[in-house]
């Protein structure tokens, strides 16, 4: 990581410093041998000019540490310049670094869960606990917003832990009520998964929570299955061995190699919604969700349509054999306090809705 702070104010100075960071970033790329290692590196240099943009040795390193980042960001291998702009965004960072901490201080954070419904029975299989930010000032804050940042620190891994023994802890409440949902679906992170600490933090999240273990399903995400597929391979042995099932999300949009797809202990695919939307009028969606359902079956995993909104797209899925739905069709993601409802009117509605269809047959 290399700062470089060109001191006079000429365009002249703007060509030189870009110059002299291309000739850093070669020489430093080159191949070099220490004790018969062979090693490279890589540079990402901010620039920052004398005025314009500092007027003193510690504004024009602060700024051109700035820049750094933002070269960091572009790629490896590379130099940017320092703009008005990277300022403002330093300092929306540092906002919401402090909110972050603030809101795991005073607790802020809250679930939402959305039903999984069994395709066929139309029974609530399970729900996925999503999380949300309940801000004092702002309202409630969707994962988008607030998830991402949390990742590129280790903040993550502390709100992790608290969405672990929350969503358990829940969950023996919902299977308190008749006909509630028998398994809860738990989203697990990049940081979280690689942490070492994710299998003790669900041991723990158990022995508190008093849930079994055979109603845990924890999710991760196609391409973090395949960072490192021996170190994968390791952690959701370890996860299956306590008997968690493992389901994998946004199946489809990633690069999963069927070689390894067999040798992960998975038992369920999350067919991504970016072809579910389309599948009523799109030939080629319609072929790789029919495609994916089948690999899953034959792989012996349950596959889970994401996205579901419409009577078509549940008609498709129906025909394909997908055996679980996600999606707006049955219900958004809903807080704690309304699932008691949310399972007594499903429950009415689809034992009316079997009732028609049977006396129509």
């Amino acid at each position: 990581m290399t700062s470089i702070i060109a001191v006079t104010n000429s365009t002249v100075s703007r060509i030189r410093s870009a110059i002299f960071a291309k000739e850093v970033i070669t020489e430093l790329s080159k191949r070099y041998v220490i004790e018969e290692n062979e090693l490279y590196a890589t540079a990402s240099i901010g620039i920052s000019i004398y005025p314009y943009d500092g007027d003193s040795n510690i504004s024009l390193l602060k700024n051109a540490d700035s820049a750094m980042y933002r070269a960091k960001e572009k790629g490896k291998n590379n130099f940017q310049y320092y703009s008005h702009e990277m300022s403002n965004k330093a300092k929306s960072i540092v906002s919401l670094e402090t909110n972050m901490r603030r809101a795991i201080e005073n607790k802020e954070f809250v679930l939402y869960f959305q039903p999984q419904i069994e395709l066929g029975s139309y029974k609530i299989r399970s729900v996925e606990a999503l999380i949300r930010w309940q801000d004092p000032d702002k309202g409630l804050i969707p994962p988008n917003n607030f998830i991402p940042f949390l990742e590129e620190t280790d903040m993550i891994i502390d709100v992790g832990k608290w969405v672990i023994t929350e969503a358990m802890k829940r969950q023996r409440e919902f299977m308190l009520q008749d006909n509630g949902p028998k398994m809860v679906s738990i989203n697990v992170s990049g940081r979280q998964f690689t942490s070492k600490k994710l299998t003790q933090d669900i041991l723990d999240a158990i022995n508190y929570s008093g849930l079994a273990v055979e109603n845990i399903e924890i999710e991760i995400t196609e391409s973090l299955l395949m960072d490192d597929i021996d170190e994968t391979i390791k952690i959701l042995s370890s996860l299956k061995e306590i008997g968690i099932q493992i389901a994998v999300d946004d199946f489809g949009t990633g690069y999963s190699s069927l070689s390894y797809l067999k040798r992960l202990p998975i038992d369920i695919l999350k067919l991504d919604m970016s072809f579910v939307k389309d599948i009523a009028v799109d030939s080629d969606s319609l072929a790789i969700a029919s495609a994916i359902i089948s690999l899953g079956h034959e792989l012996g995993m349950e596959i889970i349509a994401e996205g579901v909104e419409s009577e078509s797209q549940l008609r498709i899925l129906g025909e394909k054999n997908c055996d679980i739905i996600q999606g707006f069709y049955f219900s958004k993601a809903i807080p704690v306090d309304e699932m008691e409802s949310f399972v007594t009117q499903h429950e009415m509605k689809w034992n009316m809705e079997n009732l028609t269809r049977h006396k129509l047959c």
